[in-house]
């Protein structure tokens, strides 16, 4: 009977022990896709099988390195020490909330932050939800007849800087000496055709072509071809076009391409340069699959807005009815809806940010805040798993084999 109730025992042991390794051994022989495709689906399932699993470390299971070195040009010594601090703190929150076990996030001189990763191996992935600024702002968009009279302007003018020299240069076009107003005057409409340019040689900007023949216009948008965005850009930024463009409105552009794969487009914008409410009054961002006839399917990123944005937006939607309001991560668009009434409870959404996974890294980088500073990533680097799968197998091994002789060993003596 006494050797019973010690074969129970030992029997009982073995058994509290493999029920606490289960879900170490389920989450390591669980693929990387499948993880990410869990920690998507149950979240809360994800979390409590990383919670109960033991934790490797980046020389167990690979992962990524980081250094990264936050720009404090311009700041005294208190505001560039305050600035670092900041940033290790949100980039400690980015990482939590994305579910990496056991990350190293820590300080190496002045201003530089060493991330490490453990289990990750998608390196462009960590480096944008890590290094994004995430400064996120509510602005207006002002009317397509404004839009297209600066536009016009500017190609207008561009196209008489060519001209002039061309004349200068005396081509064998045989351009005039005709002064700037005349040529501007001359110009086309906003999509005609008008030869010469003021785009730099590696801009990308075909020969002949100006601003207007670069765009084009997709319903009342105005679109810009995804070859020949770098050329649009470099054309907006000349001298010439900064002088013609007011102080309190600037150009942006849409966040990702739209239209087929062989004809994509981005749609260009121009808002208020002031923005109407800015990430700060932002209290939770959260992703859910659209139900409605416009976004059906489509992952969207739901924004809760704090006490006082509640105030504000209720203030701005009440405002501006019938206006479009742009909503602008980084300095790109991610949408521009028309406000259709006033918003009473300070919910609004985010949509075009591409696949659930991205959905899920933008509402992660919105909870944990922006960064105070740019950071630059000076150094990434994926570490392999190789070494230390080897030595976890002869952990393994070990182990086992320990067990088995401990077990006949109790057995046999008891």
């Amino acid at each position: 009977m006494k050797q019973s109730w010690k074969s129970l025992l030992i029997l009982a042991f073995i058994a509290v022990a493999v029920f606490h390794l289960a879900p170490t051994f389920e989450f390591y022989n669980m693929a990387v896709s499948e993880r990410e495709s869990l920690q998507l689906r149950e979240p809360s399932r994800y979390y409590e099988l990383r919670k109960d699993a033991i934790n490797l470390g980046l020389d167990l299971q690979g992962g990524i390195h980081l250094v990264m070195e936050v720009d404090v040009e311009g700041l005294s010594v208190e505001e560039a020490t305050d600035a670092v601090a900041r940033a290790q703190e949100v980039i400690r929150n980015r990482v939590d909330q994305f579910g990496v076990a056991e990350p190293t996030i820590q300080r190496q001189g002045d201003t530089r932050i060493i991330v490490e990763l453990p289990g990750l191996q998608d390196v462009e992935r960590a480096k944008n939800l890590i290094g994004q600024t995430a400064l996120l702002e509510f602005q207006l968009v002002e009317p397509e007849v404004d839009r297209d009279r600066i536009l016009q302007r500017i190609s207008g003018v561009l196209a008489a800087r060519a001209a002039e020299r061309e004349a200068k240069e005396g081509t064998e076009r045989g351009a005039s000496a005709a002064s700037a107003e005349e040529a501007e005057e001359k110009a086309p409409s906003l999509f005609g055709d008008v030869e010469g340019d003021e785009a730099e040689s590696d801009s990308g900007t075909p020969p002949g072509a100006t601003l207007a023949s670069l765009l084009q216009k997709v319903g009342r948008e105005v679109a810009v071809g995804k070859r020949e965005l770098a050329a649009v850009k470099t054309l907006l930024r000349a001298p010439r076009a900064q002088e013609i463009i007011p102080n309190d409105v600037e150009f942006l552009f849409s966040s990702k391409p739209e239209g087929d794969t062989g004809d994509q487009y981005y749609i260009l914008y121009l808002v208020q340069k002031v923005p109407k409410m800015t990430g700060a009054m932002i209290a939770d961002a959260s992703v859910s699959i659209g139900q409605s006839v416009e976004y059906l399917n489509q992952p969207i990123v739901d924004l809760l807005t704090t006490e006082e944005g509640v105030r504000v937006f209720k203030q701005v939607t009440g405002n501006y009815i019938d206006e479009r309001l742009a909503i602008v991560l980084d300095g790109s668009v991610y949408s521009a809806p028309t406000i259709q009434s006033k918003i009473m409870n300070g919910r609004s959404i985010i949509t075009g940010s591409g696949d659930e996974a991205e959905a899920k890294d933008l509402a992660i980088v919105l909870r944990a805040g922006a960064l105070p500073a740019k950071v630059e990533i000076i150094e990434d680097r994926t570490v392999g798993p190789s070494l230390g799968r080897d030595s976890i197998e002869d952990g393994k091994t070990a182990a086992l084999i320990s067990m088995a002789l401990i077990a006949l060993f109790m057995l046999l003596y008891y």
